[in-house]
């Protein structure tokens, strides 16, 4: 039981963290588009943006491949496929 506990606060963590990031981006974007931001500041803010949407990509692109359906078929055998 302790470690269904555990396991769901992992699960939560990875879902603050990137939920965290999209919040992060919206912000860059804001600023980005505020045209209020330097040209070097504007820049470190593109930055800082690719590199979280690639993190934010590459955890979406795991969690896609985790994600999978049951489908029972005609003998009661039980068959995973890949979630599309």
């Amino acid at each position: 039981m302790t470690s269904t506990k555990k396991k769901s606060a992992d699960e939560s963590g990875r879902e603050a963290t990137l939920e965290k990031s999209l919040e992060r981006l919206e912000k860059i974007v804001e600023q980005l588009e505020s045209g209020e931001t330097d040209l070097e500041k504007s820049i470190d803010l593109y930055l800082e943006g690719k590199k979280i949407g690639e993190g934010a990509l590459k955890r979406l692109d795991a969690l896609e491949r985790k994600i999978q359906v049951v489908v029972g078929d005609e003998g009661d055998e039980l068959e995973v496929e890949d979630f599309q």
